[in-house]
């Protein structure tokens, strides 16, 4: 589920601090579980598996995400490395937010915009 209602404040924003934004293409990954993160994703459009490997080979699915979406933001803010692998279903679009374009993002007081309009009492 999109965090507003309206996304376009957000790839407005991106666009403005130039943020790249990426076409990929079905089974392409993302990123790898384990892998320390230089940024995160916004999805534009399209969906996205994220899954854990397991041992033998086997994967967990952890979810679909489609546009409107962050991906890899949480841990890109704590520091850690990813918490799973994130590979593209369909052909999707992506805007990349390295840690620099974060920067300029939190001068620019962006996330507390986006929080004021965030549908946080839907249940």
């Amino acid at each position: 589920m999109p965090l507003i209602e309206s996304n376009d404040i957000i790839p407005e924003a991106f666009v403005r601090t130039g943020c790249s934004k990426i076409d990929i293409l079905p089974g392409q990954v993302l990123f790898y579980e384990k892998f320390q993160p230089i940024g995160y994703y916004y999805l534009l459009s399209g969906k996205v598996k994220v899954m854990k490997e397991l041992s033998e080979g086997r994967e967990k699915m952890m979810g679909i995400l489609t546009g409107g979406q962050f991906l890899g933001i949480k841990d890109y803010l704590s520091g850690l490395a990813y918490k799973f692998t994130a590979i593209a279903l369909d052909s999707t679009q992506v805007i990349f937010i390295s840690h620099a374009k974060h920067s300029t993002l939190i001068k620019e007081d962006f996330f507390s915009t986006l929080l004021s309009q965030a549908d946080v009492w839907r249940k």
